[in-house]
């Protein structure tokens, strides 16, 4: 396996992803409505089985990864606060949904109508930020579990692809449950690859990249 390259060699792809997220941008209302229309957004919301869909992206399921982890003698400590690190960075979700103040689809008036462009930046000043209601970007849910796949990377490659594969169903169904619009589930992607290098460069700070396993 050979080693993630460092930060610089990502920075290269960062006009890729602009263009993708300007993509993703013009789809998010269309998709979200076509979701909405032919009630799949709804019938999720209804089923319970759902929870077991997300669960993947809670700070719980990382914590559960990890420990079972640690305890089949895959993962040493230092690694498992790696993982438990980069899951608490995701929680600066709580952050830029304030300072975008996008609201989730269909929850503003009128309430048929998908409106991904309408911010409202610091939305009810400092009280709205201790208690958010519908505020959607990015989603805090792919932001988790692609953390966990990216942490997972980083100190066992052979393990990845099964986290990210697991990310992009959780990316899946916030977008099919009408929870986000599809820029919400993209933006966390790199978002959360940031926390883990920050994460990585704490933990490991002479030991990037990666070390093949």
């Amino acid at each position: 396996m050979e080693k993630l390259q460092s930060p610089r060699h990502w920075l290269a792809i960062a006009p890729f992803w602009v263009a993708l997220l300007l993509a993703t941008l013009m789809l998010d209302a269309p998709i979200a409505t076509w979701v909405h229309n032919n009630g799949i957004d709804t019938a999720l919301k209804d089923n319970h089985l759902t929870f077991f869909w997300k669960f993947p992206g809670t700070f719980g399921f990382t914590i559960l990864v990890v420990i079972i982890a640690m305890a089949a003698g895959k993962i040493d400590l230092r690694d498992g606060g790696f993982v438990i690190l980069c899951g608490l960075f995701a929680a600066a979700d709580i952050f830029t949904k304030w300072i975008v103040g996008r609201t989730r689809p269909f929850k503003l008036d009128p309430t048929d109508i998908a409106l991904p462009f309408a911010l409202h930046p610091f939305r009810n000043g400092i009280s709205g930020f201790f208690h958010q209601d519908n505020l959607s970007f990015p989603s805090g849910h792919e932001w988790s579990a692609f953390a966990l796949a990216m942490g997972i990377a980083l100190i066992r490659p052979k393990w990845a692809w099964a986290f990210f594969l697991i990310a992009l169903a959780v990316g899946a169904e916030r977008v099919l449950e009408n929870a986000h619009f599809v820029s919400d589930v993209f933006v966390a992607m790199p978002a959360a690859a940031i926390g883990c290098f920050i994460a990585y460069q704490i933990v490991r700070p002479n030991d990037f990249p990666a070390r093949p396993t």
